[in-house]
């Protein structure tokens, strides 16, 4: 790979996790969201008994399936990331004074 092409790639790297760590900020809002709107409706006549039926059997597990996706994005998919910016990185100043070798962990 030729040095603009690494220095491509690693602009890629970059704008992928910018963009997850948005989308983990986003999610994390639209819980909120989902949360405050649950409560709306239950102040606006949803009955107790819908209410508290739906929170613990669908809400509860709509957000722990997000919590799980925002803790999957930080423990694995940020984290691979970064060790591909690293190793880009490192081929990007290779590159410059010698022949790429390789090291990109995809």
């Amino acid at each position: 790979m030729s040095t603009q092409s690494l220095k491509k790639q690693l602009e890629a790297l970059q704008k992928l996790q910018h963009f997850l760590e948005g989308f983990q900020e986003e999610l994390i809002d639209t819980m909120e969201r989902y949360k405050k709107r649950v409560e709306e409706l239950h102040i606006d006549g949803l009955s107790n008994e819908v209410y508290q039926k739906y929170s613990s059997d669908n809400y509860s597990r709509d957000k722990d399936y997000i919590h799980s996706l925002i803790k999957h994005i930080e423990d694995t998919d940020i984290p691979y990331i970064k060790r591909n910016l690293g190793a880009t990185d490192v081929n990007i100043t290779t590159a410059s004074g010698a022949t790429f070798s390789g090291g990109l962990d995809f």
